[in-house]
């Protein structure tokens, strides 16, 4: 009987520590994949915020030529030689960011203010109005 026993306590103490590994190994495979999800989340984060910051930015902008196509394009026409001096809608001071700006350049939804398509004026083009407006 006592050789049974013994037997016994060295099957359980072995099943024990086989369990252990088994428990171990685990836990390594779960830590890898949270890591991994954790690393996979903190990249898409950083993705879509240079994203958002892109997306908020506006182009650099020229603003020599922003003022000769603002004059070019008959912006003075409406708005003055300024800006704000004209019989149209004062834009300046621009109290809007670039992609409100450029939206309203190519879709105004007034009746006065022709569309430019970009056939017209390219988004560069509307980057340097936009540059010599903010900061002129």
């Amino acid at each position: 009987m006592l050789k049974q026993l013994s037997f016994v306590k060295v099957e359980v103490v072995s099943r024990y520590r086989f369990d252990s590994k088994v428990i171990e190994s685990e836990t390594e495979k779960y830590m890898s994949k949270l890591v991994t999800k954790r690393y996979v989340k903190l990249g898409l984060v950083l993705v879509f915020t240079a994203l958002i910051v892109n997306a908020c930015n506006a182009p650099e902008g020229n603003m020599a030529d922003g003022k000769r196509w603002y004059m070019m394009h008959n912006c003075s026409a409406c708005h003055g030689r300024q800006g704000n001096d004209g019989k149209g809608p004062a834009i300046y001071p621009l109290d809007m960011g670039f992609r409100r700006f450029k939206s309203i350049v190519r879709n105004a939804n007034s009746p006065i203010m022709p569309k430019f398509p970009e056939e017209k004026i390219s988004d560069q083009d509307v980057a340097d109005i936009y540059a010599w407006l903010k900061m002129k």
